[in-house]
């Protein structure tokens, strides 16, 4: 392709859905699991477990965090920006008996916390909404050890 009145070639890229086919054959064949089986491979990928201090990003309703908290025993806490969504995560984890994360209303890519505070990080799919992405990328590894 030549830039147009230039005559120099310009960089091309593939159209947008054959980077769409990539990402997904690329997601499909590392998160195959769904459900249970994907909540049981992320928590071995935290190493969740007592003692462990882990952050949900973008936790929405909280079913993640209180996921993690039950079944791990890991000290779990939920931020979202969305003060209704934490107010159901909140509902969530009273109604899930001996489950205790915390949760925080917060942007995504200005976490309240300081550096290395999370022995381990979970970026839920809403982290794609922040208003900037990378920062809120950026800032999960900031705040993780």
């Amino acid at each position: 392709m030549l830039t147009p009145g230039s005559g120099r070639p310009t960089p091309s890229s593939p159209p947008v859905p054959a980077v769409l086919r990539l990402a997904q054959s690329v997601m499909l064949g590392r998160w195959r699991a769904m459900g249970e089986e994907l909540y049981r491979e992320m928590a071995a990928l935290a190493r969740a477990r007592v003692g462990v201090e882990l952050l949900v990003s973008g936790c929405k309703d909280g079913v993640t965090a209180v996921w993690m908290a039950a079944r791990t025993g890991a000290a779990v806490t939920g931020i979202d920006p969305d003060a209704a969504r934490i107010a159901r995560a909140e509902t969530r984890a009273r109604a899930a008996a001996g489950v205790a994360p915390s949760y925080e209303v917060a942007p995504l890519d200005d976490l309240p916390h300081e550096n290395n505070v999370f022995d381990a990080a979970i970026g839920e799919p809403s982290i794609a909404a922040a208003r900037r992405p990378a920062r809120a990328v950026a800032e999960l590894a900031r705040v993780t050890r």
